[in-house]
Order: C-alpha cells, then sequence, then structure tokens
C-alpha cells in the first residue's frame, strides 16, 4: 500500500492544528482574565474569579477542535481521491 494510511493523515493535520490551538490559548486566556478581572472590579459585590472557569474554557476548545479535526481528517482520508479529481 502506498501513501499515508488514515490514521497517520488525522495525527498530523491534528498535531498540527492542536499546536496553533494551544499557543492561542496561551496567549488569550491571560488576556481575558485580566480584563474580566477589571470588569468584575467595577461592581458592588465582589466575586472571586477563579482559573478553573479558564482551564474548563480552554479544555472545551481544545476538545471540540479535536472533534471536529477528526471527523474532517477521516472524511478525507478515506475518500477516493478519483471522486475529488473527477470534478475539478
Amino acid at each position: 500500500m502506498l501513501g499515508a494510511s488514515v490514521a497517520d493523515v488525522v495525527l498530523l493535520l491534528g498535531r498540527s492544528i492542536l499546536r496553533l490551538i494551544l499557543v492561542a490559548n496561551l496567549v488569550a486566556l491571560p488576556v481575558a482574565y485580566f480584563f474580566w478581572q477589571r470588569w468584575l472590579e467595577n461592581f458592588a459585590y465582589r466575586t472571586q474569579l477563579g482559573m478553573e472557569i479558564f482551564v474548563l474554557s480552554g479544555g472545551s476548545i481544545v476538545f471540540i477542535a479535536l472533534v471536529t479535526i477528526c471527523y474532517h481528517a477521516l472524511r478525507a482520508a478515506a475518500a477516493n481521491p478519483i471522486e475529488a479529481l473527477r470534478y475539478e
């Protein structure tokens, strides 16, 4: 069999996109924490802002991205290339 297997295609796409998502989370979550903390200071009743919400949101983003990547990569890897070329 020539070429990459379905698992290789999924891993290759998943790994590269997951890196971008993790870097985006590492940049965005501290910025969001800072601005959210400043916004909450303006209210009369104070509440503590824990990191749990940020960890949960970051984990949710990674999970949704992985499911989406796996779905599209599996669909693309299992597709017959002749069918795609027929319409080009």
